[in-house]
């Protein structure tokens, strides 16, 4: 994988799937599409109820993702189900505040080592 690309590792639970950011930063464009052409199709054949973004890699993100994270939101919303943030480090947090986003994303706890 090239240096700027994006990538995701996913892993199911009961009654969800959790998908974990590879990259530690994500802050080109280029990134963020990789990101929806994984992602989107992903969420579309699971159809599952609850969908968390596992940011435990991610120490750096700009603007570009904040679409995504709406559509994905949105298209999860429209099957019935709810997305949810988790491992969300402080300086993710504060953007998460900064941008209103953490109002309407859940925190977490992981499920894969609390449920």
């Amino acid at each position: 994988m090239e240096a700027d690309a994006a990538g995701i590792e996913v892993a199911h639970f009961d009654g969800g799937i959790i998908l974990t950011f590879k990259n530690a930063k994500i802050t080109k464009y280029r990134q963020v599409k990789t990101l929806e052409a994984q992602i989107l199709p992903l969420l579309e054949k699971a159809q599952k109820q609850r969908v968390v973004l596992d940011f435990a890699n991610l120490r750096f993100l700009a603007t570009p993702i904040f679409a995504l994270l709406i559509k994905i939101r949105e298209k999860i919303g429209k099957l019935g189900g709810q997305v949810e943030f988790c491992n969300i480090s402080p300086t993710i947090k504060e953007v998460l505040d900064v941008t209103n986003l953490a109002k309407i994303f859940p925190i977490s706890k992981d499920p894969r080592t609390d449920r």
